[in-house]
């Protein structure tokens, strides 16, 4: 059988690639800059910018992207983040990507963060810094917990090195709903010296 879109499952044309053309125009007629504050760790603001509405297509391909081992769905993504990165104009920041725990990463084989912060590191030329960051604790996914719950699980679990002291950080993940993991996240990164932390995903579920 012939590849299947990942959208709409309709059998892709010769030089469609996860997306019929359909499917990737309503993708792209979707984007629309939009913009989040989240509290950090700590206290104080956090922008986070996404570049595409959280639609059932987007839902689709961020949670088999994510959960059913198809890590090159993240090559359909990366474009629209990349794009909004652009269009803030920053200058010379890196890109750290959210981390997974070990024992996480060795079972999904793969950290969905990591690619999306690497496509975005080709299209664009930014630096990536893998490491700065280390999840300390393998916490419940988010998407089971609510409100007080998804703050509670992700509380002192990630570590910041000091690798990025001094530089503006781009936090890469895929989805944000509350806020609790990026918030936790710019937190760990500010206790080691770095100067500004905003945050890009690909959309925003609430």
């Amino acid at each position: 059988m012939p590849p299947l879109c990942a959208v709409c499952e309709r059998a892709l044309a010769p030089r469609e690639a996860w997306l019929c053309r359909e499917c990737m125009t309503d993708l792209a007629a979707g984007m629309e800059l939009g913009e989040r504050t989240v509290e950090m760790a700590g206290g104080g603001p956090m922008r986070v910018v996404f570049p595409l509405a959280y639609t059932a297509a987007v839902a689709r391909l961020v949670k088999d992207m994510k959960y059913s081992d198809r890590p090159g769905l993240s090559g359909v993504l990366v474009p629209f983040l990349a794009m909004a990165l652009s269009s803030m104009r920053l200058a010379a920041p890196v890109l750290v990507p959210v981390p997974l725990h070990a024992a996480k990463r060795r079972e999904r084989g793969y950290n969905q963060s990591e690619l999306l912060a690497d496509g975005v590191a080709r299209l664009t030329g930014l630096e990536v810094r893998r490491s700065a960051l280390r999840r300390l604790r393998n916490t419940r996914a988010q998407a089971g917990l609510e409100g007080r719950k998804r703050l509670l699980n992700t509380r002192q679990a990630f570590r910041a090195d000091e690798s990025v002291a001094g530089n503006h950080v781009i936090l890469v993940d895929d989805v944000l709903t509350t806020g609790a993991t990026l918030g936790e996240c710019a937190g760990a990164l500010r206790t080691r010296g770095v100067s500004e932390v905003t945050g890009c995903v690909v959309a925003s579920s609430a």
